[in-house]
């Protein structure tokens, strides 16, 4: 994906401005948004087109809609009648209350027009950490669980998605 915290604004949050390191500063901020957007959700608009399984009266959807594009059916793409539906956090629900049948393909809209100050801080945290992490010796590849500091889980807790089932 890509990076949606400034690179220079980056740069400066590790004290780097050195040319020769941009691209290698450009991979940390690109890795530290795309963990945000794993555990949070999309933090800039997107577009998403997705499966969800019916036989429910509400169903989960992946991330958090910020507004419904468009709801048809999985087998047939008839389309439905988006007003008929509704969602809260990432709960996809009938305005009636109703049951949910069928598959249905959901094509939605998540996240806004800037990431909010923490999502941005934590990408910042989690690419600083994996700037300085490449710089030292040894094994190639980091311990489990260390390229996201403390400090940016505290950040993002409370944001993050519920899982979709056992993965």
């Amino acid at each position: 994906m890509t990076a949606w915290v400034d690179l220079d604004a980056f740069a400066n949050f590790c004290r780097n401005n050195n040319p020769a390191d941009r691209a290698d500063l450009a991979d940390a901020i690109a890795t530290g948004c795309d963990m945000v957007d794993a555990r949070c959700g999309p933090q800039v608009t997107t577009s998403i087109v997705e499966h969800v399984h019916g036989g429910a009266y509400r169903l989960t959807l992946a991330a958090r809609p910020a507004s419904l594009t468009s709801i048809v059916t999985y087998v047939g793409g008839t389309a439905l009648t988006k007003t008929d539906f509704d969602f809260s956090g990432q709960v996809l629900f009938r305005r009636n209350g109703g049951w949910i049948a069928e598959d249905l393909m959901v094509t939605y809209s998540a996240g806004a027009a800037t990431a909010p100050r923490w999502a941005a801080d934590a990408a910042k945290l989690i690419g600083q950490q994996w700037w300085l992490s490449r710089l030292r010796p040894g094994p190639s590849q980091t311990p489990v669980g260390f390229l996201v500091p403390k400090q940016a889980e505290e950040l993002m807790d409370g944001h993050e998605l519920a899982s979709l089932g056992f993965g």
